[in-house]
């Protein structure tokens, strides 16, 4: 009985070592599957915001793309015109071009045209001489580009008068006058405007200052020689120097009266319809 109750207790014992082995191995594997477990979430989640990252810039660069794009055809656009307006400059200066060779080629011969051309003083934009010659040219060349025409005596019976057959070529463009020699003559290229220095712009803005101060003075002492050569109501005088005159406006007029009379240059009395009768102060 001993022996048998021995080998039953070993037996137990190794029983319980093989189960509690087994319980520890398998806490051992739970515990590591739970910390995978964590760390993938963790991946998982970091994914997850990496992708909204990425939506999120992906759509500020479709924005982006838009707005670029939009910029890219407005600037297409503004090299079409900018073409264009090249493209009209060099018609224009390709006109000009031949108009002035065709004028050299005219006044070629002309010894006033060139002894103007000689003399550095001279400004042939404005030379009396090229401007005769280049209207001579014009009229000219428009004479010769009518066709005419004279219809045979008798062809067409007594009081007939044909049609009209005169045909002519359009008046090119480039050869057309616009303008009166008149004011050819007087006209001038017009300057470019300069950059001026801040000592050109202080000087420029004293003279500016006393022409004012000068300008005021006359209208004064005119108010004062009129006043003192009769009477005159505001009306009157309003009427002479700022509507016929226009030495100033009204609210310069009346700001210069209110000024004569302050200091005593100046006097009202009576009142009529169209204003005050002022007197020279004696």
């Amino acid at each position: 009985m001993g022996i048998i109750h021995f080998f039953k207790k070993e037996k137990k014992e190794q029983h319980e070592t093989a189960l509690a082995h087994i319980h520890t191995s398998l806490s051992h594997a739970f515990s590591k599957v739970r910390q995978e477990m964590h760390l993938l979430f963790a991946w998982i989640h970091y994914f997850n915001h990496r992708h909204d990252q990425h939506e999120s810039n992906h759509a500020l660069s479709v924005q982006r793309f838009s707005e670029h794009r939009s910029l890219i055809q407005e600037m297409d656009a503004k090299i079409r015109e900018v073409e264009k307006e090249l493209a009209s400059l060099r018609e224009d200066h390709d006109t000009l071009r031949r108009e002035n060779t065709l004028l050299t080629e005219k006044s070629s011969t002309d010894p006033n045209l060139n002894r103007a051309s000689t003399d550095p003083g001279t400004n042939l934009s404005t030379n009396p001489n090229l401007v005769r010659i280049r209207t001579s040219f014009i009229d000219d060349k428009r004479g010769s580009e009518k066709v005419k025409y004279e219809p045979e005596p008798g062809k067409y019976g007594p009081g007939y008068e044909p049609e009209s057959e005169l045909q002519y070529e359009p008046e090119p463009e480039t050869y057309r006058r616009e303008k009166p020699i008149e004011a050819e003559e007087d006209e001038s290229e017009p300057e470019l405007p300069r950059k001026k220095s801040k000592v050109g712009r202080m000087l420029e803005e004293k003279i500016l200052q006393k022409v004012r101060t000068n300008k005021k003075e006359y209208i004064l002492q005119q108010m004062l020689k009129m006043i003192e050569e009769g009477s005159y109501t505001t009306k009157e005088l309003e009427l002479e120097l700022v509507q016929k005159k226009g030495y100033c406006g009204r609210t310069a007029f009346y700001s210069y009266l209110k000024e004569l009379r302050d200091k005593g240059h100046i006097q009202r009395s009576d009142s009529l319809g169209d204003g005050l009768i002022l007197r020279h102060a004696r």
